[in-house]
């Protein structure tokens, strides 16, 4: 027995010695964790076949421009850096096409995040990722509209609009209003398709604000405008508005042919080139043209974000490297680039980039600092979720070749 004690007690001894010399011993230290920069791949459906495939394509290259600025800095959540990488696929502008392009994003290239702007396919690409839990960006307008059938805050928890494109067209009349003020009507030429789901909310909303117009609902695919242009000058309107570029086009020129040259024609989409609009409707009837004007470095009554703002210009410098010519399409920088400031600031406010609810929650009702200032996702009255986001509205005028300021607004706080 005591043998057997002398035994433990050596065993004893000898852990105990090895234990002190482990600790005493230079410990090798873990290697670091990895800072980054960690890719976050953002999933675009867009249109790149079929009728709106030009639209689809004009933003691609410019984005990706965008994102090698964008991700020479990236940003922090933690300690770690993160930057984003554009995954595009093919909506072909159908929502046969968005329901397709969506799964491919999600589940063939891993995108938890998914935008758009186009509004045909809203609710085929939100039956797959809002079950997905994929947070989905997208517009307001069309099918993306609260009501039956339309945007449903409780069974689409993942959907958030960071550009108002519905209450943007009220916003573009009060910018021709704003630099017209002694102007006599404006004539509203649409599709029937957006008359309930977009005008009657809107026509109440000018109305409060004493705007003066008179609507021209046509039906789709209609190639002669003749008729809405000749009621419209017959009730005395000094502009043709339409949200629908094409449309805008042929109300150009059909207006000119008709002789009723001094009746101006505004639209909502950003000018892709000047010489196009030029060759489409004819020199002399794009004179004073208005639409969007995506160079929001030009706007004179809000403040912008210096360092952001740099950011856009200096992509649309590489983008001139790049294709060796002076690069003029501003259209992009309310797409794209809006979502990746609003995106990254989310993530840095939630703690996370995969908790998608924590990234929701912090979108709802969330401020961000974007281009043009700072501004808060609202909409709890109107949409049943604080999920849109106003902001300004700029608009340019094509005098000969060129692209030059015309006016601006302000889209009002959603309520």
């Amino acid at each position: 027995m005591k043998k057997w004690n002398s035994v433990s007690s050596i065993i004893v001894v000898i852990v105990i010695i090895v234990g002190i010399f482990v600790a005493c011993a230079p410990q090798t230290p873990a290697p670091p964790e990895s800072t980054g920069p960690i890719t976050i791949k953002l999933g675009v459906a867009e249109p790149l076949s079929g009728s709106a495939a030009n639209y689809g394509k004009l933003t691609q290259d410019v984005d990706k421009a965008f994102y090698e600025v964008f991700n020479k800095e990236g940003f922090k959540v933690g300690n770690k850096t993160y930057n984003f990488e554009e995954i595009v696929a093919d909506d072909q502008g159908t929502s046969e096409g968005g329901a397709a392009a969506a799964k491919k994003l999600i589940y063939e290239d891993g995108c938890k995040i998914i935008y758009a702007h186009w509004d045909t396919n809203f609710k085929a690409i939100q039956a797959v990722t809002n079950p997905a839990k994929v947070i989905f960006f997208t517009m307001t307008q069309g099918e993306a509209m609260p009501g039956p059938g339309g945007y449903d805050p409780a069974t689409m928890p993942y959907v958030a609009f960071p550009l108002a494109a519905h209450e943007a067209a009220a916003a573009y009349i009060y910018g021709i209003v704003n630099a017209n003020p002694n102007y006599t009507r404006i004539g509203i030429v649409d599709t029937e398709l957006r008359r309930a789901t977009g005008w009657d909310t809107l026509d109440k909303e000018m109305d409060a604000k004493g705007v003066r117009y008179f609507h021209q609902f046509y039906s789709p695919g209609t190639q002669d405008f003749a008729p809405y242009i000749i009621k419209c000058a017959e009730a005395g309107c000094d502009f043709l508005y339409t949200p629908d570029v094409a449309a805008s086009w042929l109300l150009a020129k059909q207006r000119w042919d008709l002789g009723y040259k001094n009746i101006g024609v505004c639209t909502t989409v950003p000018i892709s080139s000047v010489d196009l609009w030029i060759r489409v409707a004819g020199y002399d009837a794009v004179q004073g043209y208005v639409t969007a004007w995506g160079a929001l470095w030009e706007l004179k009554n809000v403040q912008l974000n210096a360092k952001q703002i740099a950011m856009l210009q200096e992509t649309m410098q590489l983008m001139s490297e790049k294709t060796g010519k002076p690069y003029m399409y501003t259209g992009w920088t309310g797409y794209g680039a809006t979502q990746a400031f609003i995106l990254s600031q989310a993530m840095q406010k939630a703690g996370t980039v995969d908790d998608n609810d924590a990234i929701m929650e912090a979108i709802r009702g969330g401020t961000f600092d974007l281009p043009t200032g700072r501004y808060t996702f609202g909409g709890a009255k109107t949409y049943g979720s604080p999920v849109v986001l106003n902001g300004p509205i700029l608009q340019c005028q094509i005098q000969g070749d060129k692209e030059v300021y015309y006016s601006e607004s302000i889209i009002p706080p959603i309520p």
